[in-house]
């Protein structure tokens, strides 16, 4: 028996003003499903995810987080289920890379003012997975982009909920980081306690470390359901509008385009 959904949208539609971006999408994410999220620019990849994390109101549907309407959580009990990273994290003030991961976590203190030792161990060790150890005391006002948002993967790494939500969390990375972070991803959901759902915007990664995968389309219904059978080139071809192919080699699956 497959486990109960972390998460769950039963015919969801999506707006943007007065643009319908999808209509009638089923999804259901549990334990151990790591979720690649691609299509075009404008195709609603970040609405969906803002509604998927309770942040929006769908056009229609209902959203449900561990079994109950998303809306019927307060913030702070929404928080200890799911994570969600925005695509552009900012800080409009001075604060120190330890401080963003300590963002994460808040939802576990309690009602306890300030945070203890272990909240101090766990963020600690979230900048160590992300390969910021060293940068720990420096203002993130003085990081690279790449930097900052690997802090901000950092909170919510700290953070831990079960239900991991990510808009494109690749921004920024270089090569190695990139894989360092799917590779962290792709660990927690095989450990069976977590669900991930991430939107990027290569197809090859996505092949790599997904185990299903969610595209969406301007003038085509969604497609959702396991990755080999989602990532093709038809499915890719035509949500991208533009021909791609796929190659095999040694094993790897990468999507090119022609």
């Amino acid at each position: 028996m497959s486990a109960a959904p972390l998460l769950r949208a039963d015919g969801l539609a999506l707006r943007a003003g007065e643009r319908m971006l999808l209509r009638d999408l089923d999804i259901a994410i549990r334990p151990g499903e790591l979720w690649c999220l691609l299509g075009p620019n404008g195709s609603g990849k970040t609405t969906l995810l803002h509604a998927l994390a309770g942040l929006a109101e769908p056009a229609a549907g209902r959203v449900e987080l561990a079994g109950r309407a998303i809306a019927a959580w307060t913030g702070a009990e929404a928080a200890l289920r799911r994570g969600f990273l925005p695509q552009h994290p900012g800080y409009g003030f001075s604060i120190r890379a330890l401080d963003v991961a300590l963002l994460g976590r808040y939802p576990h203190r309690g009602g306890r003012q300030w945070e203890n030792a272990e909240d101090l161990r766990i963020a600690r060790d979230a900048l160590a997975r992300v390969d910021l150890a060293a940068a720990a005391e420096r203002d993130v006002a003085t990081l690279s982009g790449g930097e900052r948002q690997r802090a901000a993967l950092a909170a919510l790494f700290a953070q831990d909920p079960p239900l991991y939500l990510l808009d494109e969390p690749l921004a920024h990375l270089d090569l190695r980081h990139q894989l360092t972070i799917m590779e962290l991803l792709a660990a927690n959901a095989q450990g069976q306690r977590h669900g991930v759902l991430l939107s990027l915007h290569d197809a090859t990664l996505a092949a790599r470390y997904a185990t299903h995968a969610l595209v969406l389309a301007h003038d085509a219904a969604p497609r959702a359901g396991a990755a080999a059978e989602v990532l093709t080139e038809s499915v890719l071809s035509e949500a991208f509008g533009h021909r791609v192919r796929r190659i095999s080699a040694d094993g790897a699956v990468a999507f090119i385009p022609e």
